[in-house]
């Protein structure tokens, strides 16, 4: 089983390597390094995807978990993880370039982006373990630094190679840039008082966003808001009475953020 570290230099290199240094490497040894080249990630060699060798006590095992811990929180993502596969370095980049994209309902197909610990957290409360197995394999074991920071770890016990989501589950992960805005606050609010948001935080932000989106909620001051009041006070907040009254003004265009100090005093203090 071989142990590696996958990199997203797009948001940040902590490598801070060149494109000319990575094809040297690439030259001198193809298994040493590996970038993968996907149409919605950047073409610029050094900004691909980085795949490297990394076994546990290494020098670079021992700076990527530096990283992890003392990088600013907009550089964290650049750490997609510590994979195990038994595969060589090339076969594993070509493998997971290939999973990243997939099929939708409407028969097109879209970019999931597992290099995106956040994305991959959402992931792995969102899908069944055979869903999970099918979309990350054939790494067997990941690890990712989670929305509080700490190392969370998914392992694959039977490889699954069809993967089959649900619509709701598609339609969830084309909400999650409106979900990881919602989490990230939600998340910096608990750190006030010291608090941890919860492993499944995604999911429960996911729902909220979902009924702002379906009450007509547009701006992302007005879902984040909404989310919020769903998230730290009453899940069903929005089924007040007096509540509805003010959801169906938004409907009609007024914004949110007009009634939430009413909500806040009112109805959930």
């Amino acid at each position: 089983m071989a142990h590696y570290l996958l990199l997203d230099p797009s948001t940040f290199d902590p490598q801070s390597l060149t494109t000319p240094a990575i094809e040297q490497q690439q030259q001198r040894d193809a298994d040493s390094i590996a970038t993968i080249d996907n149409p919605a990630i950047p073409a610029i060699v050094a900004e691909q995807l980085r795949l490297q060798p990394c076994v546990q006590g290494s020098v670079l095992w021992q700076e990527s978990l530096e990283w992890a811990d003392s990088l600013p929180e907009d550089y964290r993502p650049c750490i997609s993880g510590w994979l195990d596969a038994d595969l060589s370095t090339q076969a594993l980049a070509m493998a997971l370039n290939a999973n990243m994209v997939q099929p939708i309902p409407n028969g097109r197909r879209a970019l999931i982006r597992l290099y995106d610990p956040r994305v991959l957290q959402h992931l792995h409360v969102l899908l069944g373990e055979e869903q999970l197995a099918a979309l990350i394999s054939p790494v067997t074991r990941w690890t990712y630094s989670d929305w509080n920071h700490d190392l969370r770890t998914i392992e694959i016990k039977e490889p699954r190679r069809q993967v089959n989501l649900t619509e709701d589950q598609w339609a969830s992960i084309k909400r999650f840039d409106a979900t990881s805005h919602v989490v990230s606050v939600w998340r910096d609010m608990r750190a006030e008082s010291e608090r941890k948001v919860p492993h499944d935080a995604s999911v429960k932000a996911d729902r909220q966003v979902a009924n702002a989106l379906n009450y007509g909620l547009e701006t992302q001051m007005d879902v984040t808001a909404y989310a919020l009041c769903g998230l730290e006070y009453r899940e069903d907040f929005d089924r007040i009475p007096e509540v509805q009254r003010m959801l169906q003004q938004c409907g009609q265009g007024t914004p949110f953020m007009y009634f939430i100090d009413t909500i806040q005093n009112d109805f959930l203090m």
